[in-house]
Protein backbone atom coordinates (compact mmCIF):
# COMPACT_ATOMS: atom_id res chain seq x y z
CA UNK A 1 0.00 0.00 0.00
CA UNK A 2 2.80 2.45 0.97
CA UNK A 3 4.30 2.06 -2.93
CA UNK A 4 1.02 2.43 -4.23
CA UNK A 5 0.58 5.88 -2.57
CA UNK A 6 3.87 6.92 -3.05
CA UNK A 7 3.48 5.99 -6.51
CA UNK A 8 0.24 8.30 -6.88
CA UNK A 9 1.37 11.02 -4.73
CA UNK A 10 5.06 11.31 -7.59
CA UNK A 11 2.27 11.58 -10.28
CA UNK A 12 0.24 14.35 -8.76
CA UNK A 13 2.95 16.16 -8.14
CA UNK A 14 4.19 15.62 -11.56
CA UNK A 15 0.87 16.38 -13.31
CA UNK A 16 0.24 19.49 -11.10
CA UNK A 17 4.08 21.01 -12.27
CA UNK A 18 3.08 20.05 -15.97
CA UNK A 19 -0.92 21.63 -16.20
CA UNK A 20 0.40 24.67 -14.61
CA UNK A 21 4.03 25.39 -16.77
CA UNK A 22 4.06 28.11 -18.53
CA UNK A 23 6.14 26.55 -21.49
CA UNK A 24 5.60 28.46 -25.19
CA UNK A 25 5.87 24.67 -27.01
CA UNK A 26 3.81 22.68 -24.29
CA UNK A 27 1.17 25.25 -23.65
CA UNK A 28 -0.01 24.62 -27.93
CA UNK A 29 -2.47 22.17 -26.73
CA UNK A 30 -3.30 20.01 -23.49
CA UNK A 31 -2.84 16.96 -25.56
CA UNK A 32 0.86 17.06 -25.65
CA UNK A 33 0.92 17.52 -21.91
CA UNK A 34 -1.53 14.91 -21.42
CA UNK A 35 1.25 12.93 -24.18
CA UNK A 36 3.92 13.45 -21.57
CA UNK A 37 1.74 12.58 -18.51
CA UNK A 38 0.93 9.23 -19.74
CA UNK A 39 4.85 8.70 -20.53
CA UNK A 40 5.29 9.78 -17.19
CA UNK A 41 3.31 7.02 -15.62
CA UNK A 42 4.11 4.60 -17.63
CA UNK A 43 7.62 4.88 -17.19
CA UNK A 44 7.43 5.47 -12.97
CA UNK A 45 4.98 2.75 -12.87
CA UNK A 46 7.36 0.50 -14.43
CA UNK A 47 10.37 1.65 -12.17
CA UNK A 48 7.85 1.38 -9.31
CA UNK A 49 7.43 -2.16 -10.50
CA UNK A 50 11.35 -3.17 -11.07
CA UNK A 51 11.84 -1.80 -7.27
CA UNK A 52 9.43 -3.88 -5.65
CA UNK A 53 10.06 -6.96 -7.71
CA UNK A 54 13.59 -6.89 -7.28
CA UNK A 55 13.42 -5.55 -3.26
CA UNK A 56 10.22 -6.35 -1.91
CA UNK A 57 9.48 -9.97 -2.93
CA UNK A 58 6.68 -8.86 -5.02
CA UNK A 59 6.34 -11.93 -7.07
CA UNK A 60 4.82 -13.64 -3.84
CA UNK A 61 1.63 -11.78 -4.16
CA UNK A 62 -1.22 -12.61 -4.45
CA UNK A 63 -1.21 -11.17 -8.18
CA UNK A 64 1.62 -13.27 -9.39
CA UNK A 65 0.25 -16.20 -7.78
CA UNK A 66 -3.27 -15.90 -9.73
CA UNK A 67 -1.20 -15.29 -13.00
CA UNK A 68 1.78 -17.44 -13.37
CA UNK A 69 3.16 -15.33 -16.51
CA UNK A 70 5.40 -13.10 -14.95
CA UNK A 71 4.30 -10.93 -18.59
CA UNK A 72 0.62 -10.64 -18.07
CA UNK A 73 1.34 -9.59 -14.51
CA UNK A 74 3.83 -7.07 -15.57
CA UNK A 75 1.06 -5.82 -17.68
CA UNK A 76 -1.83 -5.40 -15.58
CA UNK A 77 0.19 -3.34 -13.40
CA UNK A 78 1.70 -0.80 -15.90
CA UNK A 79 -2.05 -0.36 -17.20
CA UNK A 80 -3.27 -0.04 -13.57
CA UNK A 81 -0.55 2.36 -13.08
CA UNK A 82 -1.42 4.49 -16.27
CA UNK A 83 -5.11 4.54 -15.33
CA UNK A 84 -4.18 5.75 -12.05
CA UNK A 85 -1.95 8.52 -13.42
CA UNK A 86 -4.68 9.41 -16.06
CA UNK A 87 -7.33 9.53 -13.39
CA UNK A 88 -4.81 12.22 -11.19
CA UNK A 89 -4.41 14.17 -14.25
CA UNK A 90 -7.95 14.44 -15.13
CA UNK A 91 -8.44 15.70 -11.76
CA UNK A 92 -5.53 18.19 -11.57
CA UNK A 93 -6.55 19.54 -14.98
CA UNK A 94 -10.71 20.25 -13.92
CA UNK A 95 -8.68 21.85 -10.70
CA UNK A 96 -6.37 24.18 -12.80
CA UNK A 97 -10.14 24.72 -15.13
CA UNK A 98 -11.62 25.82 -12.34
CA UNK A 99 -9.05 28.20 -10.78
CA UNK A 100 -8.77 29.76 -14.25
CA UNK A 101 -11.80 30.16 -14.42
CA UNK A 102 -11.89 31.58 -11.14
CA UNK A 103 -9.37 34.60 -11.71
CA UNK A 104 -10.94 35.04 -14.87
CA UNK A 105 -14.30 35.66 -12.46
CA UNK A 106 -12.44 38.45 -10.61
CA UNK A 107 -9.90 39.89 -13.19
CA UNK A 108 -13.43 40.91 -15.13
CA UNK A 109 -14.98 42.32 -11.65
CA UNK A 110 -11.39 44.24 -11.28
CA UNK A 111 -11.87 45.68 -14.79
CA UNK A 112 -15.11 46.81 -14.63
CA UNK A 113 -14.37 48.21 -11.30
CA UNK A 114 -11.52 50.44 -12.71
CA UNK A 115 -13.57 51.45 -15.82
CA UNK A 116 -16.39 52.93 -13.86
CA UNK A 117 -13.85 54.51 -11.29
CA UNK A 118 -12.07 55.61 -14.48
CA UNK A 119 -15.48 57.30 -15.65
CA UNK A 120 -16.46 58.41 -12.51
CA UNK A 121 -13.33 60.56 -11.87
CA UNK A 122 -13.60 61.80 -15.43
CA UNK A 123 -17.11 62.91 -14.54
CA UNK A 124 -15.68 64.06 -11.14
CA UNK A 125 -13.87 66.57 -12.96
CA UNK A 126 -16.43 68.09 -15.09
CA UNK A 127 -19.01 68.26 -12.01
CA UNK A 128 -16.30 69.68 -9.62
CA UNK A 129 -17.04 73.09 -8.17
CA UNK A 130 -14.33 75.35 -9.90
CA UNK A 131 -14.98 73.23 -13.27
CA UNK A 132 -18.42 74.44 -13.91
CA UNK A 133 -18.19 78.06 -12.07
CA UNK A 134 -15.53 78.35 -14.94
CA UNK A 135 -17.66 77.04 -17.50
CA UNK A 136 -20.51 78.91 -16.26
CA UNK A 137 -18.43 81.90 -16.48
CA UNK A 138 -17.36 81.52 -19.95
CA UNK A 139 -20.68 80.81 -21.26
CA UNK A 140 -22.00 84.38 -20.01
CA UNK A 141 -19.06 86.14 -21.16
CA UNK A 142 -19.77 84.80 -24.56
CA UNK A 143 -22.31 87.29 -26.75
CA UNK A 144 -22.90 85.60 -30.18
CA UNK A 145 -25.53 82.57 -30.16
CA UNK A 146 -23.58 80.45 -32.48
CA UNK A 147 -20.97 80.68 -30.16
CA UNK A 148 -22.45 79.68 -27.23
CA UNK A 149 -24.99 76.56 -28.99
CA UNK A 150 -21.25 75.31 -30.28
CA UNK A 151 -19.94 75.62 -26.13
CA UNK A 152 -22.90 73.69 -25.13
CA UNK A 153 -22.99 71.84 -27.34
CA UNK A 154 -19.33 70.58 -27.19
CA UNK A 155 -20.23 70.49 -22.88
CA UNK A 156 -23.14 68.39 -23.32
CA UNK A 157 -21.01 65.56 -25.55
CA UNK A 158 -18.60 65.51 -22.98
CA UNK A 159 -21.26 64.15 -20.56
CA UNK A 160 -22.80 62.41 -23.37
CA UNK A 161 -19.66 60.36 -23.47
CA UNK A 162 -18.91 60.02 -19.94
CA UNK A 163 -22.60 58.98 -19.02
CA UNK A 164 -22.47 56.11 -21.99
CA UNK A 165 -21.10 53.11 -21.03
CA UNK A 166 -19.16 51.07 -23.75
CA UNK A 167 -18.78 47.58 -24.55
CA UNK A 168 -16.13 45.75 -23.62
CA UNK A 169 -14.30 48.55 -21.13
CA UNK A 170 -13.08 49.56 -24.32
CA UNK A 171 -14.08 52.44 -27.28
CA UNK A 172 -12.54 53.02 -30.87
CA UNK A 173 -9.63 56.05 -30.99
CA UNK A 174 -12.15 57.55 -33.20
CA UNK A 175 -14.85 58.20 -30.52
CA UNK A 176 -12.36 59.01 -28.02
CA UNK A 177 -11.13 61.55 -30.26
CA UNK A 178 -14.23 62.87 -30.83
CA UNK A 179 -14.44 63.06 -27.11
CA UNK A 180 -11.33 64.64 -26.41
CA UNK A 181 -12.03 67.49 -29.26
CA UNK A 182 -15.02 68.28 -27.76
CA UNK A 183 -13.34 68.37 -24.20
CA UNK A 184 -10.34 69.97 -26.29
CA UNK A 185 -12.61 72.55 -27.24
CA UNK A 186 -13.72 73.72 -23.56
CA UNK A 187 -10.77 73.89 -21.84
CA UNK A 188 -9.64 76.21 -24.83
CA UNK A 189 -12.14 78.67 -24.12
CA UNK A 190 -10.65 78.94 -20.61
CA UNK A 191 -7.31 78.81 -21.09
CA UNK A 192 -7.37 80.99 -24.57
CA UNK A 193 -3.85 81.47 -25.55
CA UNK A 194 -2.26 79.65 -22.29
CA UNK A 195 -2.98 76.21 -23.49
CA UNK A 196 -1.92 75.26 -27.22
CA UNK A 197 -2.92 71.37 -27.70
CA UNK A 198 -2.51 69.80 -31.21
CA UNK A 199 -4.04 66.73 -32.48
CA UNK A 200 -2.26 64.28 -35.05
CA UNK A 201 -3.93 61.03 -35.65
CA UNK A 202 -3.37 58.58 -38.25
CA UNK A 203 -6.70 57.61 -40.13
CA UNK A 204 -5.57 53.82 -40.29
CA UNK A 205 -5.63 53.22 -36.34
CA UNK A 206 -8.78 55.26 -35.97
CA UNK A 207 -10.28 51.83 -35.69
CA UNK A 208 -8.04 50.35 -32.86
CA UNK A 209 -9.40 50.93 -29.34
CA UNK A 210 -8.18 52.04 -25.80
CA UNK A 211 -9.87 52.20 -22.62
CA UNK A 212 -12.41 55.02 -22.46
CA UNK A 213 -11.50 58.69 -20.98
CA UNK A 214 -7.35 57.57 -20.88
CA UNK A 215 -6.46 60.36 -23.32
CA UNK A 216 -9.06 63.01 -21.30
CA UNK A 217 -7.55 61.96 -17.62
CA UNK A 218 -3.76 62.76 -19.07
CA UNK A 219 -5.27 65.67 -20.11
CA UNK A 220 -6.11 66.27 -17.08
CA UNK A 221 -3.32 65.34 -15.14
CA UNK A 222 -1.11 67.58 -17.36
CA UNK A 223 -3.37 70.73 -17.36
CA UNK A 224 -3.57 70.35 -13.57
CA UNK A 225 0.06 69.46 -12.60
CA UNK A 226 1.54 72.36 -14.27
CA UNK A 227 1.52 76.13 -14.50
CA UNK A 228 -1.10 77.24 -17.47
CA UNK A 229 -0.31 80.89 -18.29
CA UNK A 230 -0.02 83.28 -21.36
CA UNK A 231 3.44 83.96 -20.95
CA UNK A 232 4.54 80.34 -20.74
CA UNK A 233 2.09 78.32 -22.59
CA UNK A 234 1.35 74.85 -21.72
CA UNK A 235 2.58 72.58 -24.71
CA UNK A 236 0.68 69.44 -25.43
CA UNK A 237 0.59 67.09 -28.30
CA UNK A 238 -1.79 64.06 -29.29
CA UNK A 239 -0.34 61.94 -31.69
CA UNK A 240 0.16 58.24 -32.69
CA UNK A 241 3.30 56.31 -33.30
CA UNK A 242 3.61 52.78 -34.38
CA UNK A 243 1.09 51.11 -31.76
CA UNK A 244 0.98 53.71 -29.55
CA UNK A 245 -1.12 57.13 -28.87
CA UNK A 246 0.81 59.27 -27.46
CA UNK A 247 -0.03 62.64 -25.05
CA UNK A 248 3.36 64.45 -24.81
CA UNK A 249 3.24 67.92 -22.68
CA UNK A 250 5.65 69.93 -21.95
CA UNK A 251 6.86 70.61 -18.21
CA UNK A 252 6.38 73.47 -15.95
CA UNK A 253 5.37 72.01 -12.74
CA UNK A 254 3.32 73.60 -10.05
CA UNK A 255 5.24 73.84 -6.96
CA UNK A 256 2.20 73.08 -4.78
CA UNK A 257 1.26 69.91 -6.59
CA UNK A 258 -1.90 68.47 -5.28
CA UNK A 259 -2.83 65.56 -3.98
CA UNK A 260 -3.69 62.60 -5.79
CA UNK A 261 -0.83 63.16 -8.10
CA UNK A 262 -0.48 59.72 -10.06
CA UNK A 263 -3.94 58.31 -9.46
CA UNK A 264 -5.20 58.88 -13.27
CA UNK A 265 -1.89 57.51 -14.49
CA UNK A 266 -2.49 54.26 -12.09
CA UNK A 267 -5.80 53.70 -13.06
CA UNK A 268 -4.93 53.52 -17.26
CA UNK A 269 -2.25 51.34 -16.14
CA UNK A 270 -4.58 49.17 -14.11
CA UNK A 271 -6.82 48.87 -16.71
CA UNK A 272 -4.67 48.23 -19.99
CA UNK A 273 -3.19 45.30 -17.29
CA UNK A 274 -6.23 43.85 -17.20
CA UNK A 275 -7.20 43.87 -20.47
CA UNK A 276 -3.96 42.05 -21.53
CA UNK A 277 -3.23 45.24 -23.66
CA UNK A 278 0.58 45.78 -22.75
CA UNK A 279 2.50 48.21 -20.20
CA UNK A 280 2.21 52.15 -20.49
CA UNK A 281 5.04 53.63 -21.67
CA UNK A 282 5.66 56.90 -19.13
CA UNK A 283 8.97 59.22 -19.82
CA UNK A 284 10.29 62.50 -18.56
CA UNK A 285 12.64 64.52 -19.37
CA UNK A 286 14.02 67.63 -17.94
CA UNK A 287 11.67 69.69 -20.15
CA UNK A 288 8.84 66.87 -21.44
CA UNK A 289 6.62 64.56 -19.82
CA UNK A 290 5.41 61.57 -22.00
CA UNK A 291 2.88 58.81 -21.87
CA UNK A 292 2.04 56.25 -24.44
CA UNK A 293 -0.88 53.98 -24.65
CA UNK A 294 -0.56 50.78 -26.72
CA UNK A 295 -3.53 50.57 -29.04
CA UNK A 296 -5.53 47.52 -28.91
Amino acid sequence: MLSVFLYAYACWLFNIYLISVDNRWLSRTHWVKFLFSFLFGFLSSYLFLYALRNFSGAESSLLFKMFPRRKTVIGILLFRGSIVNAFLYFIAYNMFLSAENQRTVIENQRLKHENLEARLHALQQQLSPHFLFNSLSTLVSLTHDEAVQRYSMQLSNIYRYLLTPSEGYMVTLDKEIDFINAYIYIIKERFEDALKISVSIAPEVLSRKIPPASLQLLLENAIKHNVVAAETPLEIEIFTQGNYVVVKNTLAALNDVQDGEGIGLYNISERYRLLGGGEVAIEKSATHFTVKLPLL
